[in-house]
């Protein structure tokens, strides 16, 4: 079962390493096959079924275990909070301002990853932009900015 704050990073082919309780804790190594379309309305979790190898026969039907997936390779990029997107589409292509001299300026930006609370940007900001994050009012690209940190 895979927790709800997961659920949007699992796919099929992902690798998963699961350990066997009733085999001493032996490891198998497999890959996510398939998952449910809808998460348990009970727990918030996903069923989620990892084929494992088994050529000799030791892992058995209703053998309990720990599971491990790994959802996602570290991404390059820089981390922003997700409100900071003033545009994003689904091919990856976004937007967010920057302040630099006391102005607003739109960059755009490639997304790598979003999962609502933070995004991953590749391409268009440096290391030390001040990105915006919260502002009151409208921006537009050289507007005035006043600054709280």
């Amino acid at each position: 079962m895979v927790p709800d704050r997961d659920v949007p990073f699992v796919d099929r082919g992902d690798p998963a390493l699961i350990r066997i309780d009733a085999l001493g804790g032996c490891e198998f190594r497999g890959r996510v096959s398939r998952f449910a379309s809808s998460e348990s309305a009970t727990n918030r979790t996903m069923r989620t079924e990892v084929d494992l190898p088994n050529p000799d026969g030791r892992l058995r039907m209703g053998m309990y275990g720990m599971g491990m997936i790994v959802l996602e390779p570290p991404s390059k990029g820089l981390t922003v909070p997700s409100s900071a997107l003033v545009e994003k589409s689904g091919d990856g292509t976004g937007a967010v301002f920057v302040a630099r001299e006391a102005r607003a300026h739109y960059i755009a930006v490639h997304v790598v990853r979003d999962d609502g609370q933070s995004a991953v940007i590749a391409g268009g900001l440096k290391p030390d932009d001040l990105v915006i994050i919260r502002y009151n009012g409208a921006l537009s690209d050289g507007g005035p900015v006043a600054l709280e940190e």
